[in-house]
């Protein structure tokens, strides 16, 4: 076997892995959508989900997180595969959920993707504006999708066959 090859395994084998760790990253920020993690978390709670959304400037007001800046200064840009990104990325989803007695619920999760680690997501409880409870009143009482798993229903459906989400 040649020596020359013997050298340069291990950065043929350095070179490999941050690939690797490249695309998982560009998968956990730009692709992967969490709809596991979330519909996990809400049914450990015994709430069915009804909308996931990114939050709007009056979601903002009432957040248990604080709100990220519109303009961030960083000293590492990194161009992977065409997508300039930083270091560390904070994203924010809002979590509609509803008890089976009707209550509506609010969960804010921050999902925090680093390079070379695992996507941490936090959860927390946030306050539900009455105007968007009024609206998920409405909305709830007429429609051919499920709004929490997008099952295809029946007219005479009162509960998703497909995650048991209760339209009562």
């Amino acid at each position: 076997m040649n020596i020359d090859f013997l050298f340069f395994m291990p950065f043929i084998a350095l070179i490999a892995y941050v690939f690797y760790q490249a695309i998982k990253l560009l998968n956990n920020r730009y692709f992967r959508s969490y709809d596991k993690e979330v519909f996990s978390y809400v049914d450990r709670k015994g709430l069915n989900v009804t909308e996931v959304c990114y939050p709007n400037k009056l979601d903002w007001k009432s957040s248990p997180f604080e709100q990220p800046s519109s303009i961030s200064f960083g000293f590492v840009l990194i161009n992977l595969f065409g997508f300039i990104t930083s270091w560390t990325k904070r994203e924010y989803r809002l979590i509609h959920a509803v008890s089976s007695k009707g209550k509506a619920r609010l969960y804010w999760l921050e999902i925090e993707t680093t390079f070379f680690c695992k996507p941490e997501l936090t959860f927390k409880e946030g306050k539900v504006r009455k105007e968007k409870l009024k609206a998920s009143k409405n909305v709830i009482t007429n429609f051919t999708n499920c709004p929490a798993c997008n099952y295809e229903l029946n007219e005479q459906d009162l509960t998703c066959p497909e995650c048991g989400l209760n339209f009562k």
